[in-house]
């Protein structure tokens, strides 16, 4: 697995073609804290580019209800493997019978936004590569949903943003 979450330095990239997230101007040109590019090839720590999506879906057949599932994909792997069950981590499941307003869906994902913040600061995760420890950074890049829940989601992180930066 790290050698997959690594394996896009190896890519081929062509300038002039948009093929996968790797050639957008997101990936190229995100920075981090100190204004460095985040996703260039460092020995010393791992960055990881996470999508968020939320969606909702209908478990029964002649009834209304709304079940909600968070999940996370890393962006840094290859896209044949990217969205594989194995390679989803379902980080939250939001429980119908109706979707949760603008003002609820703060509740499902404040946790989620705590557990991105230490991993935006780094965190030493081992590995068979590292046993003695590596520092792994990541960072939300991309939101996919519909567009209702875009909406409520993108509210919850319009709120951040305005907390981070005046408080």
């Amino acid at each position: 697995m790290e050698d997959l979450i690594e394996s896009y330095f190896d890519r081929k990239i062509d300038d002039n073609i948009i093929a996968d997230i790797y050639e957008g101007r997101v990936w190229k040109e995100f920075s981090d804290s100190n204004n460095q590019p985040f996703f260039i090839k460092n020995n010393l720590e791992v960055h990881i580019g996470f999508a968020l999506n939320l969606d909702w879906f209908n478990p029964c057949k002649n009834i209304q209800y709304s079940v909600g599932v968070i999940y996370l994909t890393i962006l840094n792997l290859p896209r044949h493997i990217r969205f594989q069950e194995k390679n989803t981590f379902v980080v939250g499941i939001i429980p119908g019978p109706h979707e949760p307003d603008v003002n609820e869906i703060h509740q499902y994902i404040e946790p989620l936004v705590d557990e991105l913040l230490q991993l935006w600061a780094g965190q030493i995760i081992q590995t068979p590569n590292y046993p003695i420890g590596r520092m792994y950074r990541a960072a939300l890049i991309m939101i996919s949903c519909d567009t209702p829940a875009a909406r409520k989601v993108i509210f919850f992180n319009l709120i951040l943003l305005f907390y981070f930066k005046y408080i």
